[in-house]
């Protein structure tokens, strides 16, 4: 997520944000899985121009832009909010898992998955979760 005034570059190993510039330290071997256009990744690499952030949405580098910093500070804060809430089991094992599969094929990413399900259903969240969508209520989740 990103707001109007910010714009990328893609190569730049330092991570800083103002008000007129994000960088971004994507790591350039998996610029084109996260692009998904070889050419614009290329070009992003090869240059290390900065793209404004209109342009970074439109090639799927941020999920969304907001029209200033304060929406979009509040935006991120909701979202983060919402993560939190969830269980921090479920959330590191989702981040491992698409971590995992996003250089590997289809088969091996369901692999994982699989072998990461076993061992979730050692983990209290589960028995949690599922009595908090019974009884329609907020579950509460223990930290890791």
């Amino acid at each position: 997520m990103t707001y109007l005034k910010w714009k990328f570059s893609a190569v730049t190993q330092t991570v800083g944000a103002d008000e007129s510039y994000c960088y971004s330290s994507y790591r350039t071997d998996l610029m084109n899985s996260v692009i998904g256009n070889t050419s614009i990744a290329r070009e992003l690499c090869y240059t290390a121009r900065k793209l404004p952030a209109k342009e970074a949405l439109d090639i799927g580098l941020v999920s969304k832009v907001f029209p200033d910093r304060d929406s979009a500070i509040q935006q991120v804060l909701e979202v983060a909010q919402t993560i939190a809430s969830k269980s921090p089991v479920a959330v590191q094992v989702t981040k491992q898992s698409l971590v995992y599969s996003q250089s590997r094929p289809t088969s091996e990413g369901l692999e994982h998955i699989r072998l990461i399900n076993q061992t979730m259903l050692q983990s209290d969240d589960l028995t949690k979760a599922a009595i908090s969508q019974a009884t329609k209520t907020e579950a509460e989740f223990d930290d890791l």
